[in-house]
């Protein structure tokens, strides 16, 4: 398995991704984005990286039954 590190602050080069979500979800992460005074790229971002240092946390133990 592959995990990404770099710093919370990192700045590098990045890759471009084109990303279909369910409109529910993106709703979703549209008012969380909100509530934490963060972009949709900057939640979604910060998301992944949880998810990242995390590894070893299975959909069953966060209560989405999805991967």
């Amino acid at each position: 398995m592959f995990y990404l590190s770099f710093s919370r602050g990192y700045c590098g080069a990045m890759k471009q991704i084109s990303l279909r979500l369910p409109e529910e979800l993106h709703a979703a992460l549209k008012v969380l984005a909100r509530k934490e005074d963060r972009s949709l790229h900057a939640q979604i971002i910060r998301i992944l990286r949880q998810a990242n240092d995390n590894p070893h946390t299975t959909s069953s133990e966060t209560g989405s039954g999805q991967a």
